[in-house]
């Protein structure tokens, strides 16, 4: 995720702010969530992680190329919003965007045994019972 974060803040650095954050967006959240999601799957199956630097990479790659010219102020938008966004269930494009990312890894069956296994190893039992 620090490479991805790299990413976006060079691109913020050479566009102006108001270009970034587009007011209406023509790309769809949940779209570029489901993209997002198949990297965060192929992290997880192959590193146990879903935020691999290098696998994050190949997503910010491959988005810039998939949402290009008018398209990418618009993705860049919803990117640094989510990065910046404190809780992503207030901002409605943020969340669309998680949605579609998890729709992708819940309809994966690889990836959502992966990520269950992931989630019972996070927490102790003494969390769950008082």
């Amino acid at each position: 995720m620090k490479y991805f974060t790299l990413l976006i803040s060079w691109v913020l650095l050479i566009l102006p702010l108001d270009a970034v954050r587009a007011e209406s967006t023509t790309i769809d959240a949940g779209d570029v969530g489901y993209l997002m999601g198949g990297y965060m799957c192929k992290s997880l199956l192959t590193t146990g992680s879903m935020n691999d630097p290098d696998i994050l990479d190949e997503f910010a790659q491959e988005a810039t190329e998939k949402y290009s010219d008018e398209e990418s102020e618009q993705f860049l938008s919803l990117m640094t919003d989510l990065i910046l966004t404190e809780n992503i269930g207030d901002d409605p494009a943020s969340l669309e965007l998680m949605r579609g990312a998890f729709d992708h890894i819940i309809n994966d069956d690889d990836c959502f045994r992966a990520f269950l296994n992931e989630s019972q190893g996070m927490g102790s039992d003494s969390e769950f019972t008082d």
